[in-house]
């Protein structure tokens, strides 16, 4: 008996809309049976899967994090490193909804940023866009499966935040572009009044002093 290939296993479970603990199990061995390495066409059935599913599945979330993460930063070249082609590649996906999830597809944005040795500076500012908008417009489960109220920066943002800011690897935050500040004030204005999480407010200041 044949066994499933990752894109007809994929293509099954976006028709459905939904995706279980057992859905996402099956498509990890299906994944990592032999060698963990997926092309551009199943990268695509996966990205396909989050933007059709509904409701939050942890087991699903941290699979399609793990899976894009390794082909973008260490299958496609340059291994290691993502460029901007690969860089406009995945921002295109997250840019065919009109709003990115925070537990698929912000989360695999900050993952990417975090193990990446170096990603293009528009990648970051990019990273920081779909947090503001998480936290401005967000009502979905966040990267923990809890509800993200919108118009508030919770602990959960001040820890996306903070991903965003001190990069692969860094010792303390990086230099911080006019793009990246801009986010940061327009989270700032969105929420003022609003029970924010009493972080944010040393974390943009450092920021923005950087």
């Amino acid at each position: 008996m044949t066994s499933e290939s990752i894109t007809d296993i994929a293509g099954r479970i976006a028709s459905k809309a939904g995706v279980t603990p057992d859905d996402a199990r099956a498509l990890r061995r299906a994944i990592y049976a032999h060698d963990g390495l997926i092309d551009q066409m199943e990268a695509e059935a996966l990205v396909a899967i989050e933007h059709a599913r509904s409701g939050h599945c942890a087991e699903w979330s941290q699979l399609f994090v793990e899976a894009l993460s390794d082909y973008l930063i260490n299958q496609v070249a340059p291994a290691g490193y993502l460029d901007a082609g690969n860089a406009a590649w995945v921002m295109a996906q997250v840019k065919r909804r009109k709003l990115p999830s925070t537990d698929g597809d912000l989360a695999l944005i900050v993952n990417i940023i975090e193990n990446a040795r170096e990603v293009p500076a528009a990648f970051s500012a990019f990273a920081l866009q779909l947090a503001k908008e998480a936290v401005i417009y967000g009502d979905g489960p966040d990267a923990r499966g809890r509800n993200h109220g919108a118009g508030r920066v919770s602990d959960a943002d001040i820890t996306i935040l903070q991903r965003i800011l001190w990069g692969a690897g860094s010792e303390g935050l990086l230099a911080i572009s006019r793009d990246e500040a801009e986010a940061l004030v327009a989270i700032a204005d969105a929420t003022t009044g609003a029970d924010n999480d009493p972080a944010f407010d040393e974390l943009f200041a450092r920021a923005i002093g950087n």
